[in-house]
């Protein structure tokens, strides 16, 4: 890839084809972005073969200018990779990359592959240009002469003749040591004078087949691209500050005149004279994430280059080994550079992450464009374009379909909340505008208004004056300008079919300005729900103090015990067709009633709701502007908690246990009868009454039906919702941890183990020279995440999923030089790096902290209760915050989270309990517990007291995989 770096640097090529991507028999998974180019910025990657096991895999890389779009061929031949290319008019040139491996001797394979390229000629398409690697030795291409008359070599000639192709390679492409050398990589075009200026260059890395180049004569529609931009980077902060400052915005804004639109373009008018003086523009051009290499090593890659070609063109044995030395030097060369560059990542990445982030990304991660798609969005079989500007318009349609058509008589309302504080207007101060604008993310895209984030960050302290006028204008006239209620959509692929449009998802972006906005007013709806007790404490979406972590704490907290007491507990997950954008305005104004909003403010959202505009942008083509008729703005800051608002009510209509993560719904009840089960269908009908109230709407083929435990009073009981009968499953993925019927764990943890250990796959591709020091914030940050979210929730007790688990980390640390005959604890401590039963140990004690100071919601985290008589601190074990011990029946009960953490929350002392600060309470603990043998060892236990003196009740309390009691305090 370095090499290939170089070269693209020099020759620019719009087209890259690539074969044989994949070693033989690789031990290990590729992903596509480790192979995308995306340091460049430049090109878009097209693949086959490059995740799965089959193959060799195929890659062209499209410069981002060229219109290509992928096209698949019927005929089946396992490796063949198609694109067209938009060329004058309504033309097209199809591009086709094959590779044939050189055991593909039957006839049946020939067969498809003369087949395939008889289908890519049939194509009424302007030009024909196919590539590849095709393994053909016997064929003399000057006289198209093969060894035998009926061979695979001559039918494969005969193909091309009788599809009018022609093969232009004349030279050696693969040659080998002594090896007679062979053209095995063809060029076949359509058109006989179509290539010039073909030229044989030396192989990458340490391959042994040649790298082709040639231009490719014909018209091509170039897309059109940003050449400046503005460089807020490089902007004359102090010269803009001091125009800002002179400025008299009272009488610039005018606030008595015109309406909120009127003052808001005049502020915007004088802020782009401002920015198009101080603020200048730059050519955009490659992204510089790239391994920079000298000279010495941009030396030899040229010398290589010419050393090449004289080996093809001589055959001398003498040059043949000067191009083997400096072949090696400059893959010697490579690995230096790429090893100094990676170490000086690692590093520098607690100094500047980002750095260390963007290369990875650059690795890990690739975003997919869009491919033609169906005029008709719900038929696959429809016309199909490639059309930019059509395509925007057919994605933006597809968006505003969703949207609800709300009635406009007969809006349902809701019941009067009680109220003890009463709503007081929103504060607009300069000085909460300028904090918000203080904190804004400066690589953020800005809106539709042009304001950039790195402009208004930097101005913060200048324009919270102008904007704290705009805003209080706004408020008092209860109107909000235009330009914030309109949106660019992103469509972003998610799977499936491509040609289709319900398989995209929008991405908006909305005014930067209007968020900050936004914020103030969200913080006082939050303020005023919180002071009078509104929010439910089943919902737990885009409130603070509120986790997925903490939800599904509570929730198993609810099934252990339940499932410990005998009963059985059938769960219904609800979903949504497309929550967020089906949400009804008038209804919504109507909640905020409820909820003793003031007038003024529930005015001031209707506008803010109403009159907006999206258009979607497909590759700098936009569609046609389209209303937003329902549905909280996508991207905006209020957005969130207008939803969590208008579904608050929803767990208070039905007797069964609701739990709510934004629009992830779960409603369960416990089962001992068959009457229980009837409960909960009756729940799920007042769940549709309130559906159709409220024109929310279910999706009944996506709600899942979970039995969990044993007991089942009646298995052949079908829950239906809508007409539709609920499928009953085994395992749901919940807030992404996954449920099974016995909770388990099993499918939740191999699932994690195996994505941890993928990623360090990627991770030692990526940095291949990493050292200890490199090791350690890459692991963290990349690997051991994917192992800890929630773990306080499924943490294994098992031996076999403890091992499962540690096996992670025992893998990667054995992957850094030098280490590798060291054994896993020596490793360890030689890294500083503890367990990872230690940190669950310590997450746990984390989460309990939580619980019990308040960070936690209150509302939400009542669930565990202190003791009312304390033990005596004369015993060795008690604190001022000491829990109740709890005797379960069951192992499933005896290792949840709020049985098995009560003992070593017991064991710590006043001081660490009692810390004051979450940061505070880590270090405390830490200290606490540094002598602990599971720091290092995870075959040993967390210690908890020092009442166990004994010998037989030493061996007793091992079998508690908790380890209560044993040995001394360390």
């Amino acid at each position: 890839m370095n090499e290939l770096q170089v070269r693209i640097r020099d020759s620019k090529p719009l087209i890259i084809g690539i074969t044989e991507v994949k070693a033989k028999n690789m031990a290990y998974s590729l992903r596509p972005a480790e192979l995308s180019m995306d340091w460049t910025k430049e090109y878009n990657m097209f693949h086959v073969n490059i995740e799965n096991s089959e193959g060799r895999g195929l890659i062209l890389y499209v410069h981002n200018s060229l219109l290509a779009v992928e096209v698949k061929m019927e005929t089946a031949f396992e490796e063949n990779l198609f694109i067209k290319i938009r060329t004058g008019g309504n033309d097209f040139i199809l591009v086709g990359l094959i590779y044939r491996s050189p055991s593909d001797n039957s006839s049946e394979k020939g067969e498809n592959l003369r087949k395939l390229l008889s289908e890519a000629a049939s194509l009424k398409y302007a030009h024909h240009l196919i590539m590849g690697d095709f393994n053909y030795r016997e064929i003399d291409w000057n006289l198209l002469q093969t060894r035998g008359d009926n061979s695979e070599e001559q039918k494969f000639v005969e193909c091309l003749q009788d599809n009018y192709m022609t093969q232009c390679i004349d030279k050696p492409t693969r040659w080998r040591s002594t090896n007679t050398p062979h053209i095995l990589d063809l060029l076949i075009t359509k058109e006989e004078n179509s290539i010039e200026e073909l030229e044989h260059q030396s192989p990458l890395g340490k391959s042994d087949h040649c790298v082709i180049v040639f231009n490719y004569i014909c018209s091509i529609v170039m897309r059109k691209s940003q050449k400046r931009r503005k460089c807020y980077r490089k902007a004359n902060f102090l010269a803009i500050k001091r125009e800002i400052s002179s400025i008299d915005w009272e009488n610039a804004l005018k606030l008595q005149e015109g309406t909120i639109d009127d003052i808001w373009e005049r502020f915007r008018n004088t802020m782009e004279v401002i920015e198009n003086k101080f603020v200048p523009t730059i050519k955009v051009g490659q992204k510089k994430n790239t391994v920079p290499l000298d000279k010495e090593t941009l030396q030899a890659i040229k010398e290589k280059n010419v050393l090449s070609r004289k080996v093809v063109r001589t055959k001398d044995e003498s040059i043949r080994k000067k191009y083997n030395r400096v072949r090696n030097k400059v893959a010697k060369l490579v690995r230096k550079a790429r090893k100094e560059y990676e170490n000086s990542l690692a590093r520098d990445a607690k100094a500047n992450p980002k750095r260390i982030w963007q290369y990875i990304n650059s690795k890990s991660k690739i975003r997919q464009g869009e491919s033609d798609l169906c005029i008709d969005p719900g038929n696959p079989k429809s016309t199909k374009s490639d059309d930019d500007c059509i395509k925007a318009n057919i994605l933006a349609k597809f968006f505003s379909n969703v949207f609800t058509k709300e009635p406009h008589e007969n809006i349902p309302e809701l019941a009067k909340r009680p109220i003890e504080k009463e709503w007081t207007g929103i504060e607009i101060s300069e000085e909460l505008i300028s904090k918000v604008m203080r904190n804004l993310k400066p690589d953020k895209s800005p809106g539709m208004d042009n304001m950039h984030p790195m402009f208004l960050r930097e101005l913060h302290l200048e324009l919270a004056h102008p904007l704290a006028l705009i805003f209080k204008r706004s408020l008092e006239l209860r109107r909000v300008p235009n330009d914030w209620k309109k949106a660019r959509i992103s469509a972003i692929f998610k799977k499936g079919n491509k040609s289709l449009a319900g398989n995209y998802r929008p991405v908006s972006l909305t005014s930067i300005i209007c968020k900050i906005m936004e914020k103030l007013v969200r913080d006082h709806l939050v303020e005023h729900f919180t002071k009078n007790s509104y929010f439910t404490s089943k919902q737990y979406g885009f409130m603070a103090g509120r986790s997925t972590a903490l939800q599904l704490i509570r929730v198993m907290d609810e099934w252990t015990s339940a499932l410990d007491c005998g009963y059985g507990i059938d769960c219904i997950y609800m979903d949504y067709q497309k929550a967020f954008d089906t949400v009804p305005h008038k209804r919504l104004l109507k909640k905020l009633e409820a909820y003793n909003i003031g007038p003024e403010t529930i005015e001031w959202i209707g506008d803010y709701l109403s009159d907006r505009k999206q258009q979607v942008s497909v590759n700098g083509e936009v569609s046609e502007w389209h209303e937003v008729t329902s549905g909280i703005p996508q991207g905006s800051v209020l957005g969130p908690t207008m939803f969590v608002i208008f579904i608050n009510d929803l767990p208070d209509i039905v007797k069964s246990t609701v739990y709510l993560f934004a629009d992830d719904t779960k409603i369960f009840n416990l089962v001992q009868e068959v009457e229980d089960k009837n409960t909960l269908q009756r729940d799920l009908e007042q769940l549709t009454t309130w559906s159709n109230t409220w024109l929310l709407r279910f999706h009944p083929q996506k709600c899942k039906h979970l039995h969990i435990g044993k007991r089942d009073p009646d298995p052949e009981f079908h829950y239906s919702l809508l007409g539709n009968t609920l499928e009953q499953v085994k395992e749901e993925k919940d807030i992404g941890v996954i449920i099974d019927e016995k909770l388990s764990f099993d499918q939740h943890i191999s699932e994690k183990v195996k994505k941890a250990n993928s990623m360090f796959g990627v991770i030692r591709r990526i940095f291949q020279h990493f050292d200890d020091k490199s090791f350690i914030p890459i692991y963290k940050a990349l690997v051991r995440t994917h192992l800890e979210y929630a773990s306080s929730v499924w943490s294994p007790y098992k031996v076999k999923h403890i091992e499962m688990v540690e096996g992670v980390q025992r893998r990667a640390t054995k992957q850094i030089p030098g280490y590798a005959d060291l054994t896993y604890e020596e490793r360890l401590r030689k890294l500083k790096l503890p367990t990872l039963k230690y940190r669950r140990y310590h997450g746990d004690m984390i989460e309990m902290y939580k619980i019990i100071s308040g960070k936690y919601d209150p509302a939400a985290a009542n669930f565990i209760k202190l003791r009312s008589d304390h033990v005596s601190r004369d015993c060795g074990r008690g604190n001022s915050k000491t829990l109740f011990v709890q005797r379960p029946r069951l192992d499933i009960r005896k290792h949840n989270f709020s049985i098995r953490s009560t003992n070593i929350w017991n064991s710590l002392p006043d001081d660490v309990v009692c810390a004051k600060s979450l940061n505070s309470f880590k270090n405390k603990l830490d200290k606490f517990w540094r002598n602990q043998e599971v720091l290092y060892d995870y075959k040993a236990d967390i210690r908890t007291g020092s009442r166990v003196n004994n010998s037989k009740e030493s061996e007793s309390s091992k079998e508690d995989p908790i380890g209560t009691c044993v040995g001394n305090y360390p």
